[in-house]
């Protein structure tokens, strides 16, 4: 009988098109070596995420927007922007979730072969918000022109990269179980709790998430993927051991333009620290040897959520 685990290396090796067949084909390896982490995740991935769920890092991205216009004589113009050039209370940010992506690989493939970029409208109010805001000059428009409608925007090619990191990920941990074990994923084979070789296999990829009671699906602890193995504890509202933390990620400049951000929104997590995190994300920092942009970000979105009230909260 062929082992299912050698059969899930020959589909991931293979093009994303095979992706949710061979992750079905890990479910039963994860299954077998009773790696119950790794089988939610599968299942997430398969099924996709709730609307309460945590989301992977990867599967999270600052959304862009399609602004709508509509002019004389059945004219038209669409614009493309970010959320820093919206009107301030009109920005979607990561921690809103308007860039989740959610859906099933499944329904990802499917949208990812589609013609068109997918694209999702916004609500009525935050249109007419919206025009209230380039009434008052507060946000750019087309000259001579209403706007109409907007829509969040995804790329395909962000669809893309986001299938890759799922088969990649997935690749790599039946690649390390391989190696722990040429029998793991056999009926009668060798688990996590029998096994140290596999269940290090398993700890040994990580995937971080965001969310209120999780920060990992996979690791052996370290949710703020500093690289260093220990996991940093922060008290709510205790900003000096915020910024020494957050002094072991970034640099000194960046330590103090938190600081400085913290102080402007008066303790909380306002638009200066917002604004701050998404230089974060752009890479305008220095970091820590080691340091991978976005685990950075993630790292750092953690600290402050833990330290800092949201805010008006």
């Amino acid at each position: 009988m062929t082992n299912p685990l050698t059969k899930a290396i020959d589909e991931l090796s293979g093009s994303t098109t095979e992706l949710p067949g061979a992750l079905r084909r890990l479910m039963v390896v994860a299954s077998r070596i009773q790696a119950d982490e790794l089988s939610q995740w599968l299942t997430s991935e398969l099924d996709g995420y709730g609307p309460n769920d945590p989301v992977p890092e990867y599967r999270r991205a600052t959304p862009t927007i399609r602004l709508n216009f509509a002019g004389p004589m059945g004219s038209s113009r669409s614009i493309i922007v970010g959320p820093w050039d919206l009107a301030e209370g009109l920005r979607p940010t990561m921690e809103q979730g308007w860039g989740d992506l959610r859906q099933s690989v499944a329904e990802l493939a499917a949208l990812q072969s589609a013609d068109n970029d997918p694209r999702m409208p916004l609500p009525h109010f935050w249109v007419h918000e919206a025009r209230k805001a380039i009434e008052e000059g507060k946000m750019g428009t087309v000259e001579l022109m209403l706007l109409d409608t907007a829509e969040l925007l995804v790329p395909r090619s962000r669809l893309t990269t986001v299938m890759d990191q799922v088969q990649t990920t997935a690749l790599r941990l039946v690649l390390a179980l391989e190696g722990a074990s040429t029998d793991a994923g056999t009926l009668g084979g060798p688990t996590v709790k029998t096994s140290p070789e596999v269940a290090a296999a398993v700890e040994n990829v990580t995937i971080h998430l965001t969310g209120d009671h999780a920060s990992l699906v996979l690791g052996s602890g370290n949710a703020l993927a500093s690289g260093t193995g220990n996991q940093a504890t922060v008290a709510a509202g205790d900003v000096k051991t915020l910024l020494r933390e957050v002094n072991d990620i970034v640099d000194d400049a960046a330590t103090q333009d938190l600081q400085r951000a913290i102080d402007q929104d008066g303790g909380t997590q306002g638009p200066e620290v917002s604004s701050w995190l998404e230089k974060v994300r752009q890479g305008g920092y220095t970091l820590a040897a080691g340091m991978t942009t976005n685990a950075a970000y993630d790292a750092l979105q953690s600290l402050i959520s833990a330290t800092l009230p949201p805010l008006g909260g």
